[in-house]
Order: structure tokens, then C-alpha cells, then sequence
């Protein structure tokens, strides 16, 4: 909460073995705020958000802390480069999905945007292992996911550095 510009105005035991904590902080601190609370309270805590009133600047926030999967090619993504990319971080695309050179794809799992190749086909061989590529699950893309309108997910690369990194929003159709 500290990074959100957060700071905390009450602490309390609530019963049960849970503590109830007040903090007072800016709106946009708590943008996108709500996975990573449920990530850190292993979804069962319950946040309250409640506007107290027009406050003093803060400063600024830090800005996000993983890079981007950023397309190099474009085209029709495929399951067979797509379940490559998927240990690279969280995928935003599914197999089939049009993709453009510079396409936001999925959120890097490091700090530094990863520049990936989407639609590399598998190179076919006369020699077939019977079930494969039948293993090749695909975990379901996280703009499926609820609270996923928290993340950006398509964009273009820019020159410039804004708040969200090195990608301009674009809304999802």
C-alpha cells in the first residue's frame, strides 16, 4: 500500500483470527489494485473502498513493475506458439486471435518487455510421437478472467515512455 501512496489510519482485530486495517489513499492508487489484493489474501479478504473526500497531491506512483510480451509478427496467432509464450508470462491472446507487429500479447512475468513471435507454426517432420501435441495445454487468456479490466491489453509500442510503460491503451472490441 506504501508504493499506492497509502497510508494507514487504523489496525484492528476483527475477530477470528482477522485484522481489519483503514488506510486513506488517493483513487488512482487503488487502480488495478483489487487482483493483487486478492492474490495477497489468497481471495479471502473483503476491501471496502469508500471516497473520503478531495486530499492534498501525493506525488507521483510508480509505474508498473512487469514488462510486455510485444509481437514482432502479424497474423493469426497459433496454439503451437502461443503454449511456448506462456511460461514467458500471462497471455492476453488465444490461438486464432489476429495479431499486428507491435500488439501487446500478454503481461511479461519480468520487469522488461520481451519481444515474441506469435504466429511460428511447428515445424512438420515425417516422424510423428503418437499424443504430442495433444499435451500441449493452453492456460485460458487473462482477458478472460474477472477484474482483468484492470490490466492493458492491446496497444502499439510508442517512443515515448508514459505511466503504463511503452504502450498506448487500446480498447478491447
Amino acid at each position: 500500500m506504501g508504493r499506492r501512496k497509502g497510508e494507514m489510519q487504523d489496525m484492528r482485530p476483527s475477530g477470528g483470527g482477522k485484522v481489519r486495517l483503514t488506510f486513506s489513499m488517493p483513487s488512482r492508487g487503488l487502480i488495478g489494485y483489487y487482483g493483487e489484493f486478492l492474490t495477497d489474501t489468497r481471495g479471502t479478504g473483503i476491501m471496502n473502498r469508500l471516497f473520503a473526500g478531495y486530499g492534498a497531491w501525493k506525488g507521483t506512483l510508480e509505474g508498473r513493475r512487469n514488462g510486455s510480451l510485444i509481437s514482432t509478427e502479424g497474423g493469426a496467432a497459433v496454439h503451437y506458439a502461443l503454449w511456448y509464450l506462456q511460461e514467458r508470462g500471462t497471455l492476453f491472446v488465444d490461438p486464432g486471435d489476429k495479431v499486428y507487429e507491435g500488439m501487446i500479447l500478454g503481461e511479461h512475468s519480468r520487469g522488461s518487455d520481451l519481444d515474441v513471435n506469435p504466429i511460428k507454426e511447428k515445424k512438420l517432420t515425417n516422424i510423428r510421437a503418437a499424443g504430442k501435441d495433444d499435451a500441449m495445454l493452453l492456460i485460458p487468456a487473462a482477458a478472460d478472467e474477472p477484474g482483468a479490466g484492470d490490466r492493458v491489453y492491446r496497444g502499439r509500442r510508442t517512443g515515448g515512455g508514459d505511466a503504463l510503460g511503452d504502450s498506448a491503451a487500446q480498447a478491447l472490441p
